[in-house]
Formats: structure tokens, C-alpha cells, sequence
């Protein structure tokens, strides 16, 4: 049971981070009046860049902290 609610928590929080830059910029993109002509501040694929390589570092390193049945490969 507690699987799935570890599951069912990183699929919500997943959906919340990329959901809502993507909201935000479209809420700010249109009160904006003036043409900007181009990307100003952080995009939405920074954003997501940033959270794969979060996910990716941290389950490389979650990956050799619990491989071997507890012990630390070098």
C-alpha cells in the first residue's frame, strides 16, 4: 500500500511541476500587452530539463546507494 501511495504522490506532484509553469506562462502571455518577440525568463522546457536531471542524478544515485543487498558499490 505503500507503494502506490508513493506512486500516486510523485504522479501528482509530476503534474503540479509541469502543469503549472505551463498555466503560468499562459496567463502571463496573454495580460501582457506589448510584443516581447521572443522568450523572455525561464521556459517551460528549462523547467522540465532541469527536473530530469534532478530525477536522473538522484535515481543514479539511489540506484548504487541500495544495489548489492544494502552495500555501497564503488
Amino acid at each position: 500500500m505503500l507503494h502506490v501511495k508513493r506512486l500516486l504522490f510523485i504522479t501528482v506532484l509530476l503534474v503540479c511541476l509541469t502543469a503549472l509553469p505551463v498555466l503560468a506562462q499562459d496567463a502571463a502571455s496573454t495580460t501582457t500587452t506589448a510584443d516581447s518577440g521572443g522568450a523572455t525568463g525561464i521556459t517551460t522546457l528549462v523547467i522540465l530539463a532541469g527536473l530530469g536531471a534532478m530525477f536522473a542524478v538522484g535515481g543514479m544515485i539511489y540506484m548504487k546507494e541500495n544495489s548489492k543487498n544494502g552495500k555501497e558499490v564503488d
